[in-house]
């Protein structure tokens, strides 16, 4: 008796998945082979309309096209209409897009399309900006065009430019700004707390007082590290001193007299290290303590001395 599809379920089951996909992959192979071909008319439809001078219908046969099938080629037709149409900010983001996608359209014109993106960025102004405060939008002419730190300046059409930045908790910046073709302006802006924004920047970051202490902390550590490697060099050169007078020629040295040399030198090469560490410390937090502090504090001067620090005030 020959077995039969009722006899195995599983083999039933298995046919028919595999037929399942099968048919699923010719028909999402031919729907993409058809939204290829549907792309191609647009894209032939939109180089004759630019031929008869209609780039805006153009642009809107490519912009279907890149919706239809995205590809590179498609998007250096949309730049090169948006170019046509004086839209330079927006053809040089498509040109760019093309020329990093790429595709063998792309590859056939390479040279010509990064000669359109050079005429198009001659056109262009670049607006570099810099803040206080990460994490800001940066708006021109109205739209949002990055956030803060910007990686790079910004390429802006020429004329007015309405320059916005806007942080939660910060007043609000805006400016006009007068760019011309081919020009290069840096803004750099520092954004204002608000009221309830400060108090809690305040309540974060160490006050003025607690720098100051912290500062003074730090050199306190430096005079006492100094003044160890003052000490302690002192008695090593003491006692090599001796040391060698006893030993003389015969060198009858005990080597608990090299331990207690090596250990001397140690110390005062630890106190050194401490010393130099905690004056630049204090000489860096306290000029910024000085400066947060209020205006009547007397005004604090550092000597660093070979062997002494010093800590000098006068009002």
């Amino acid at each position: 008796m020959k077995p039969t599809a009722s006899s195995h379920p599983r083999a039933a089951f298995l046919a028919l998945a595999a037929t399942t996909l099968i048919m699923w992959s010719t028909h999402a192979t031919a729907s993409a082979q058809a939204s290829r071909y549907r792309a191609e008319e647009l894209l032939e439809q939109g180089v004759q309309l630019r031929e008869a001078g209609e780039d805006a219908a153009a642009l809107e046969a490519f912009e279907e096209a890149q919706r239809v099938s995205p590809s590179g080629q498609a998007l250096a037709q949309i730049g090169l209409a948006l170019q046509a149409l004086g839209r330079f900010t927006e053809a040089r983001i498509r040109l760019s897009d093309a020329l990093m996608l790429g595709g063998t359209w792309v590859e056939r014109y390479r040279s010509q399309l990064q000669e359109a993106l050079g005429n198009i960025e001659s056109r262009l102004a670049r607006l570099e900006v810099e803040t206080n405060v990460e994490g800001a939008r940066v708006l021109v002419n109205g739209s949002d065009v990055a956030t803060t730190p910007l990686l790079h300046s910004l390429y802006v059409e020429a004329g007015t430019v309405v320059l916005e930045i806007l942080h939660e908790g910060y007043h609000p910046y805006r400016a006009r700004v007068e760019m011309e073709e081919g020009a290069f302006e840096r803004r750099s802006v520092r954004l204002v707390a608000l009221p309830e924004t400060a108090a809690a920047l305040d309540a974060a970051e160490p006050s003025g007082d607690g720098l100051f202490t912290i500062a003074i902390a730090s050199l306190s550590v430096g005079a006492l590290g100094l003044a160890t490697f003052a000490v302690s060099g002192a008695l090593a050169e003491s006692e090599f001193a001796e040391v060698e007078a006893r030993c003389g020629l015969a060198r009858t040295c005990e080597e608990s007299d090299l331990v207690t040399l090596d250990r001397r030198a140690l110390i005062a090469d630890i106190g050194l290290g401490i010393g130099i560490a905690g004056a630049l410390a204090g000489a860096i937090l306290l000029p910024i303590a000085l400066n947060e502090g209020p205006e009547d504090e007397p005004n604090l001067s550092l000597e660093i001395g070979p062997s002494s620090l010093t800590l000098r005030q006068s009002f």
